[in-house]
C-alpha cells in the first residue's frame, strides 16, 4: 500500500510540542517483515519544551504525542519509529525538507 509522507506529516504537524517533522519509508532487513518498509518520523520539538524538561522527558512527551496523533491515521500509515532531534531539519533554498539528508542524519 502506498503512503504519502506529506499526508502523514500534515497530521503530525498539528501537535503542540512539534516544531518540524519529516516522514519517510525505511526498508526492513530483519525479522518476519523482512523486505517491507516501515514508516519513520524524524521530529524537532518546540524549543519551549526544553525549558522545563530534560532531553529524556522531551523525547517521551513527543513520542506520546506522535502516538496519540497517529490514532487519526490508518494503521499502515502510522510511524513505526520516531527519532527526536534538536537541530532544525536540513532544507533547500525553497524551505522544503531534504528527505535524503534527514535519512542520513538518522543513519537509515
Amino acid at each position: 500500500k502506498k503512503v504519502f509522507p506529506e499526508e502523514v506529516e500534515a497530521v503530525l504537524e498539528k501537535g503542540e510540542s512539534i516544531a518540524e517533522v519529516c516522514v519517510f519509508g525505511s526498508s526492513r532487513t530483519f525479522g518476519s517483515k523482512d523486505g517491507t518498509e516501515e514508516i519513520v518520523a524524524v521530529v524537532v520539538p518546540n524549543e519551549n519544551l526544553y525549558k522545563g524538561h530534560s532531553d529524556e522527558e522531551v523525547e517521551k512527551i513527543v513520542k506520546a504525542e506522535i502516538k496519540t496523533l497517529g490514532q487519526q491515521l490508518t494503521m499502515y500509515k502510522r510511524p513505526n519509529s520516531v527519532y527526536v532531534v534538536k537541530e532544525p531539519l536540513p532544507k533547500t533554498t525553497t524551505r522544503k525538507v531534504k528527505r535524503n539528508d534527514v535519512k542520513k542524519l538518522v543513519q537509515l
